[in-house]
């Protein structure tokens, strides 16, 4: 043979060699059944003998259309005499209404520097249509069978005892608003009027005389004008006279033990004196009649208005 018959000999044998090769891998497309109906799973068998030595690349999820993909199951790789065998087993369902479906799936291969594609198709599968079937006990064809009709249910009665239960207690509340609101008043009034005479005892026996005396103003203050209507607390003690004169509902005595604890306070503030403890003692025991005098005035405001 001629040298230079060789390159050419070798050309001509190479894509020889690769159908060869490419001829080892063997495909097989399976189908568990020749129908199918909307929504039933059937069983597509893939199966490739193949060299040892290529990969196979199965199809994916996306390559079953019309079908959806369900699940895969793979069996482990057979070997016998450098031929391998892989299966998969693939588990579809459609959802079409396409009365004749298939399957056209890819199948791709390596084999060192070569590689392919197949496509495996499978046969038709038929759509099967469901289609109930009637017993021939009914007659149908025969008698006509009536149809009993009955009257939807009755919520009237429901619906008007509901009213009734509403319209009562609309009326339940409308006559109590009054009396809850005046138990709600009393009730913050008698917690007030507690911690004031708590407060009051504790301040007895407070040895600092002026503490005692500037939180005993500030406690008297707070309590004649809770809502801060009249700046109480922010008075000096001459304007306290005019000041305390805006409460009607207080006595002559009162204005006086009121006056009185607030000169206590700045002899001892501001003067620097110190006051007998009977003197402080006196005081407190005016100012709790001063609450009581309140109290009562507050109270009878209460059950009068409300």
């Amino acid at each position: 043979m001629r040298p230079s018959m060789r390159p050419l000999l070798l050309c001509l044998c190479l894509p020889v060699l690769a159908f060869g090769q490419r001829g080892h891998i063997s495909p097989s497309l399976t189908l568990s059944a020749d129908s199918v109906s909307i929504g039933e799973i059937i069983s597509v068998e893939v199966s490739v003998h193949h060299p040892t030595e290529a990969v196979i690349e199965f199809p994916s999820s996306r390559d079953f259309s019309p079908f959806e993909l369900v699940r895969s199951t793979a069996t482990p790789t057979q070997t016998e005499q450098s031929v391998s065998q892989d299966v998969i087993t693939y588990e579809i369902r459609t959802f079409s209404m396409a009365a004749k479906q298939s399957l056209d799936l890819p199948l791709l291969w390596y084999n060192g520097q070569d590689t392919g594609q197949i496509r495996l198709l499978s046969d038709t599968l038929f759509l099967r249509r469901r289609i109930e079937t009637v017993h021939d006990s009914l007659n149908y064809r025969f008698t006509i069978n009536p149809i009993y009709l009955q009257d939807p249910p009755n919520y009237f009665p429901s619906l008007l005892l509901g009213f009734f239960v509403l319209l009562g207690a609309s009326l339940i509340v409308f006559l109590l608003r009054k009396p809850a609101r005046r138990y709600w008043a009393l009730r913050n009034l008698n917690r007030n009027v507690e911690r004031t005479k708590k407060a009051l005892e504790r301040l007895s026996g407070e040895q600092h005389q002026q503490i005692q005396l500037e939180s005993l103003n500030m406690l008297w203050r707070s309590f004649l004008d809770p809502k801060m209507d009249l700046q109480l607390g922010a008075m000096t003690t001459t304007e306290l006279i005019a000041g305390v004169q805006r409460l009607p509902f207080l006595t002559i005595e009162d204005h006086k033990a009121l006056l009185k604890a607030a000169t206590l306070r700045d002899e001892v503030s501001f003067a620097g004196n110190t006051v007998a403890k009977a003197t402080i003692q006196d005081t407190i025991q005016a100012l709790q009649r001063v609450v009581d005098r309140v109290y009562r005035h507050r109270k009878a405001l209460i059950q009068e208005t409300m």
